[in-house]
């Protein structure tokens, strides 16, 4: 099946409704797990967290690499440029996206295209 927009953000819904179910489940379970279960559930969630931070990666170089343009009639556009380019209010966009400062929203928008371009 192609993936659409509509599917990955379904897919994207889903997930964060199974890891909040996830989270009280382990809330409520893992007190009395041996520390060799508590050990690869973190491991298990570290991996998710490096996978997710991966799709992060990817979709903050797609953004990035989008300028706005504003034309003569006022109507605005958007001009989708090469992946690694950064367009001037990405980190703006980003910071308010991920709940984080500019600095830190800066630095992901500098360091997402290297990385995604390492992974591709």
């Amino acid at each position: 099946m192609a993936a659409t927009e509509a599917s990955v953000r379904a897919q994207l819904d889903d997930l964060s409704l199974r890891v909040t179910h996830l989270a009280d489940d382990i809330g409520r379970v893992s007190g009395a797990w041996a520390r060799s279960d508590l050990a690869s559930a973190l491991a298990n969630c570290q991996g998710l967290i490096n996978t997710l931070t991966a799709v992060q990666d990817v979709a903050i170089t797609r953004l990035a690499a989008i300028e706005e343009e504003w034309l003569e009639d006022g109507l605005v556009v958007e001009s989708r440029r090469a992946p690694g380019h950064i367009a001037l209010d990405a980190p703006d966009v980003v910071a308010g996206a991920l709940r984080v400062s500019h600095l830190q929203a800066q630095r992901r928008v500098c360091g997402s295209p290297r990385i995604v371009e390492v992974v591709s």
